[in-house]
């Protein structure tokens, strides 16, 4: 029936069909975007509660960290103004090992040299094989010179150990001195 059409009417059918085509495609486009739309609601909430979520514990772990940081160091500056660490707790772990002497002793005596200014990381307790003697490893850092020179002092007064050594690499900067104390124990 379309071939009996003349042809200025074909061409009004043709316009016709390829105007209703292009309202399809566009109906179709617009269909699909609501539906595509649709169906992505509900993975944009989520996606928001998982984001409110990740802020709440982010502000929750850094108000938990500045907490920390703040009571660290209020903790730090209560050992340096006492001069000493809470080494009660550290000696309950010692045992007299068979010794006449035994470790926390040492330690206790460390401890009650320590100064104002120092503050005390690492105490090692060494026993040698060929010496009878044990020796002590003592790790820290100091605020300044003098505070390290005085514990250095105040450590070789107490008389307990023969040999107090400080590096004197350690006596090299001026400020936030880490220093490796080396104590040989007295033959007492």
């Amino acid at each position: 029936m379309f071939n009996l059409l003349s042809r200025s009417h074909k061409k009004i059918i043709q316009n016709e069909y390829k105007l209703r085509l292009a309202i399809l495609i566009i109906f179709g486009l617009f269909f699909s975007v609501i539906v595509a739309g649709l169906l992505l609601i509900p993975s944009l909430i989520s996606a928001k509660n998982t984001h409110d979520g990740d802020v709440e514990k982010n502000k929750s772990i850094s108000n938990f960290s500045e907490n920390q940081n703040l009571a660290a160091d209020d903790q730090n500056q209560k050992q340096s103004q006492t001069g000493s660490v809470n080494i009660e707790s550290m000696l309950k772990a010692f045992n007299t090992l068979g010794e006449k002497v035994p470790p926390s002793q040492y330690i206790t005596s460390i401890a009650g040299g320590v100064v104002g200014g120092v503050s005390l990381n690492h105490i090692a307790y060494v026993k040698s094989s060929t010496n009878s003697l044990p020796t002590l490893e003592v790790s820290g850092v100091a605020t300044d010179r003098e505070s390290l020179v005085s514990l250095g002092k105040s450590i070789d007064s107490i008389g307990t150990f023969d040999v107090v050594h400080l590096p004197v690499s350690s006596l090299a900067q001026e400020k936030d001195v880490q220093f490796n104390i080396s104590l040989s124990v007295s033959k007492k």
